[in-house]
């Protein structure tokens, strides 16, 4: 599954769980799932950022902007966080 995949699944997950079909639990796992892949990205990132052009920039700050707002968006939800 790549990161951007799991941006998406989570928001599936959040939108599910606003509408009262899965639970915190279902909600939390595609949080952890997100951050693991999080995690690696950015040790990657970290290891070839001086070899970004500007698209690639671009599209890193589009993924860390989707990650940040799936963050806030579980912060809000009030399920403990996992």
């Amino acid at each position: 599954v790549s990161l951007t995949r799991a941006v998406r699944n989570y928001r599936e997950r959040a939108a599910l769980f606003a509408s009262g079909r899965i639970d915190c639990n279902g909600l939390a796992n595609g949080l952890v799932t997100m951050e693991t892949l999080w995690l690696a990205y950015n040790a990657e990132r970290r290891a070839r950022m001086g070899n970004f052009d500007e698209r690639r920039a671009l599209q890193d700050q589009a993924i860390y902007a989707s990650v940040d707002a799936a963050e806030s968006n579980f912060e809000q939800s009030g399920c403990r966080r996992p």
